[in-house]
């Protein structure tokens, strides 16, 4: 922004810097008067910056450019990152729940049934 009023504010300069020496040059009953050799030394001046300016300006929109163009991919993938998301979402909550079992008791818990047992109470090996 700074960088933008900086631009404008020696364009302004600029501008009139050449103003004043087209207006000198004219003369107010229509013939042309030559200008002085300071005079176009300072009106190239001016060109040269209002050229540089310019080119300065156009750096900075094609920067701005190209970070706006970035902020519309970030934007576009996060979309349709967030409707992937929702897709997901509906079709997890479409699904059928599974129905719970009984939990089942561990292997190393179980007994076994009287008839395999020893008289011991232990399993035979």
């Amino acid at each position: 922004m700074q960088r933008a009023q900086e631009a404008s504010q020696a364009t302004a300069a600029a501008r009139k810097s050449i103003g004043a020496i087209m207006s000198s040059s004219r003369a107010p009953w229509g013939g042309n008067n030559a200008l002085s050799g300071s005079q176009v030394e300072e009106l190239e001046k001016a060109l040269k910056a209002l050229e540089a300016k310019a080119s300065e300006r156009e750096m900075a929109l094609a920067e701005a450019e190209n970070k706006l163009a970035e902020r519309d991919r970030a934007l576009a993938e996060t979309e349709a990152l967030l409707q992937a998301r929702e897709k997901v979402i509906d079709a997890m909550r479409k699904q059928p729940r599974p129905k719970k079992a009984a939990p089942s008791i561990p292997r190393k818990w179980r007994r076994w049934p009287s008839s395999r047992r020893s008289s011991t109470g232990r399993r035979p090996r």
